[in-house]
């Protein structure tokens, strides 16, 4: 399942490098997700943007523990993937991807996960 997008990166065993990382970390959302508005009008539950870290991803109130693979970098882009293992009593183990791009001076993210979800482009919440 994730083999794809590792072949696509041609990623090798070891860790990334953090420095190569410092630009995704910080918080990316949409608009309602950075102000944190109500999912629904009349609901409970507030939209969450995701935080990102050098070893941690949160989403809300889910955090995911970020075991990096080494990052492909080029001038506007970084594409890098992690082993991601999220929850508490039952941690459940992720493929996770990120892409990081800059276009027309905006910086955007989008999360792969497993091949199947994807969030994003996202882009860098004002306040981070």
């Amino acid at each position: 399942m994730f083999a794809w997008l590792l072949g696509i990166a041609g990623l090798a065993t070891a860790t990334a490098n953090t420095r190569d990382l410092e630009v995704l970390f910080g918080t990316w959302g949409n608009d309602q997700q950075c102000a944190g508005e109500m999912i629904k009008e009349g609901g409970t539950l507030r939209a969450k943007p995701f935080i990102l870290g050098p070893e941690w991803l949160k989403h809300g109130a889910a955090w995911c523990r970020l075991d990096w693979f080494p990052a492909q970098t080029q001038p506007s882009r970084i594409f890098v993937a992690a082993r991601a293992l999220c929850g508490e009593d039952a941690a459940r183990p992720y493929g996770l991807a990120f892409l990081y791009e800059v276009q027309d001076g905006i910086e955007q993210m989008t999360l792969f996960w497993d091949e199947v979800l994807v969030n994003g482009p996202l882009p860098r919440c004002a306040s981070s």
